[in-house]
């Protein structure tokens, strides 16, 4: 996605230069930020995926989730994705089925688990 904008602005900047033209600041394109709609799945119904606090098995856990349970993927670093997610007294508040808005993630509880145990339904 910020890809796309960056190429788009440099295309114009050098299309800009070789008329002559002066570059001139560009309003950057503003596409909303999804992280994606995502579920826990492959475990046990009597198992638990852990949440840690970093990217990886140093980090402490913070909380357990159920399979089934509905996480946003925001991050990635190697095999752990970060995940946002609603808890009892700090609920995720979503606008839209496709994922979570980046500025609405201070609503949601979040921490790191294994890319393995995660089913990325939108993104």
């Amino acid at each position: 996605m910020h890809t796309r904008v960056l190429l788009g602005i440099a295309m114009i900047i050098a299309v800009q230069h070789m008329y002559g033209q002066i570059a001139q600041p560009i309003q950057s394109y503003k596409d909303p930020y999804f992280c994606n709609y995502s579920k826990v799945y492959n475990l046990q119904t009597d198992t638990y995926l852990s949440v840690r606090s970093g990217p990886g098995m140093k980090f402490s856990k913070i909380d357990r989730l159920k399979v089934k349970t509905v996480v946003y993927v925001c991050d990635e670093k190697s095999e752990w994705v970060q995940v946002f997610y609603s808890g009892p007294e700090l609920p995720c508040v979503v606008d839209s089925s496709v994922g979570l808005l980046s500025s609405k993630k201070n609503t949601c509880k979040s921490g790191w688990v294994n890319r393995k145990w995660i089913d990325v339904v939108s993104g």
